[in-house]
C-alpha cells in the first residue's frame, strides 16, 4: 500500500499539496475522541461489576473508572479535536489497564488489556500519541513491582503488578513486549498517516480539476449554444437579405430614372434631389445593415481565423447598435477611420464581432437607466505583445461583490428575461482562443474591459 500511495504521488507533482496536515486530521481527531468516550464510558460497567465480582473490589472499580471517564468528558467538550486530548485519551485508555491489574490484585490475564488499547490508538493515525501512555505503563510496572516486593499499601489496599511473583526481570519482560508491540504500531501510524494526507490532497487536487473542467464544459456549451443561434440567425438573415435586397434594388433604380427624367431647368429641383438623396442614403444604410447582421451571423465553422483589420472587427456592431444608441442618447466616443484601427489581427471575424457585439449590448443595457451623459468610449494601444483595445462606458463601474462572478456562465446582474449570463464567459473564452485577453479593469473610475490581440508574427 505504501508502495501505491508513493507510486501515485509522482502523478501529481506537477501540483503541490497545499493542505495543512492538522487541518486535514482534524475530522481524523475527532472521530477518533468520540470512539474513545464512548469506549471510557462502556468500560465503567466491566470495571465496577464484572472485573471485581470475585475479589470484592467493586467500589474501587466504580471510582477510579468514574474518575477516568469523567477527566475524559471534561477534555472532550473542552478540547476535543487537538493534539492534546489525544494524548490524554491515551492515558485514560492505559489507565484502564492500570485500574483492572489492581482490582485483580495483578492477574496475569488483565495485563493482556494493554495490549488491547494500543491498537485502538491507531484511529488517530499519528505515532505521537504512543510515548506517553508507554511511559505510563513503564512507570506503573516499576511502581507496583516495587510496592509488591516491599508490601507496600495503599490505605489497606495491596499493590500488586503480577499475581505469580514480583522481579525486574519479569517487568522489563513485559515492558520489552509493549515496546515491540508498539514499534509495529508507530510505523502503520505513520503508514496510516501518509496514506490519508495522500488520499485526502488528491481528492482535494481532483475537486478543482473537476470544477475547472466542469468549468470548461459550461463554457464550450454555452459558445455551442450561441453558435447554434448565430447559425440560425444568419440562416434567416440571408434570407430577409435576398427579399429585401431586390426591392431595394429597384428602389435605387427608381431613384436613379426618377432623378434623369427631371428636367435641369424645372422649378424645385434642389428640393427633388435632396429627396432621392435622402432615400439613395437610406437604401445604402439598409443594404449595410442586412450585410453586417449577415457577417455576424455568418457561420463560424466556415469563418477562417485570416487577418482582419481592427475596423473590420468593429464596424458593422458600431452599425447595428447605432439605432439601439441612438434612442437611449449614448454617444458614441470613437472615431473608426482612424488609421491607428487598420492595424490587423488575425481571428475569425465572426467570433470577435460577437465580443464586441457583447460588451456594447452589456453597456448600452446598462447605461439605459444612468443619469447625466452617456457615453460608449473605444481607445487603441499598443504594447510590444497586444493590440489593446480600452472599451469604456460613463457607468461608475462593476460592485465589487459581483467582481468576481461577472466571468462566470449563466451568471447575470441583468433582471429575469432580460440576459442569459453568457456574453461575458462566452468573450473571454472565444479571445482566450485567439491568444488574448478579456479582463475587467477595476481600477477604473468608469467601467472599462481591455480586449486583447496578440501581435501578428511579422514574415521572416
Amino acid at each position: 500500500m505504501e508502495q501505491l500511495a508513493s507510486k501515485s504521488m509522482s502523478e501529481f507533482d506537477e501540483e503541490s499539496f497545499v493542505q495543512d496536515e492538522d487541518l486535514i486530521l482534524q475530522d481524523v481527531r475527532l472521530k477518533a475522541d468520540k470512539f474513545i468516550l464512548f469506549a471510557l464510558w462502556a468500560q465503567l460497567p466491566i470495571a465496577t461489576f464484572l472485573i471485581p465480582y470475585q475479589y470484592g473490589t467493586q467500589l474501587e472499580g466504580f471510582l477510579g473508572s468514574l474518575i477516568v471517564c469523567l477527566i475524559g468528558s471534561f477534555s472532550y467538550w473542552t478540547s476535543r479535536g487537538t493534539f492534546g486530548h489525544s494524548l490524554l485519551n491515551g492515558v485514560l485508555l492505559l489507565a484502564y489497564s492500570v485500574i483492572y491489574i489492581t482490582l485483580e490484585y495483578g492477574r496475569i490475564e488483565m495485563h493482556f488489556h494493554v495490549f488491547v488499547s494500543f491498537p485502538i490508538l491507531l484511529l488517530y493515525k499519528d505515532w505521537r500519541v504512543y510515548p506517553l501512555p508507554i511511559l505510563l505503563t513503564a512507570f506503573h510496572h516499576a511502581v507496583f513491582n516495587y510496592c509488591q516486593s516491599n508490601n507496600i499499601d495503599f490505605f489497606g489496599f495491596p499493590l500488586i503488578v503480577f499475581n505469580y511473583g514480583s522481579g525486574w526481570e519479569i517487568v522489563l519482560l513485559h515492558v520489552a513486549f509493549v515496546v515491540m508491540e508498539t514499534s509495529f504500531l508507530i510505523y502503520f501510524s505513520t503508514v496510516f498517516r501518509r496514506e490519508h494526507l495522500f488520499i485526502a490532497n488528491a481528492n482535494d487536487i481532483l475537486a478543482k480539476r473537476l470544477s475547472k473542467r466542469t468549468k470548461e464544459l459550461n463554457d464550450k456549451h454555452a459558445l455551442l449554444a450561441s453558435s447554434a443561434k448565430l447559425t440560425s440567425l444568419g440562416e434567416m438573415a440571408g434570407g430577409i437579405a435576398h427579399e429585401i435586397n431586390n426591392p431595394l434594388a429597384i428602389i435605387k433604380a427608381s431613384c436613379l430614372l426618377v432623378d434623369r427624367s427631371v428636367p435641369a431647368e424645372m422649378e424645385k429641383r434642389d428640393v427633388v434631389e435632396k429627396h432621392l438623396g435622402q432615400i439613395d442614403d437610406t437604401v445604402q444604410r439598409i443594404t449595410k445593415i442586412v450585410s453586417g447582421l449577415r457577417n455576424l451571423s455568418r457561420s463560424e465553422t466556415i469563418d477562417e481565423v485570416e487577418p482582419h483589420t481592427l475596423r473590420e472587427c468593429l464596424e458593422d456592431v458600431v452599425l447595428l447598435t447605432g439605432s439601439k444608441r441612438q434612442n437611449r442618447e449614448i454617444n458614441l466616443k470613437f472615431q473608426i477611420e482612424d488609421e491607428v484601427y487598420s492595424n490587423e489581427v488575425k481571428v475569425q471575424l465572426v467570433q470577435i464581432t460577437q465580443v464586441f457585439m457583447n460588451l456594447f449590448n452589456n453597456s448600452i443595457d446598462a447605461l439605459s437607466e444612468s443619469e447625466g451623459e452617456r457615453w460608449i468610449s473605444i481607445d487603441y494601444n499598443q504594447t510590444s505583445d497586444f493590440h489593446q483595445i480600452y472599451f469604456r462606458d460613463s457607468g461608475t463601474g462593476i460592485t465589487t461583490d459581483k467582481v468576481d462572478k461577472i466571468f462566470d456562465p449563466y451568471f447575470t446582474s441583468k433582471e429575469f428575461g432580460k440576459g442569459t449570463g453568457l456574453g461575458l464567459s462566452i468573450s473571454r473564452t472565444i479571445m482566450e482562443k485567439h491568444g488574448g485577453h478579456l479582463t475587467l479593469l477595476t481600477e477604473e473610475s468608469n467601467t472599462c474591459f481591455l480586449v486583447e490581440f496578440p501581435l501578428m508574427k511579422k514574415a521572416a
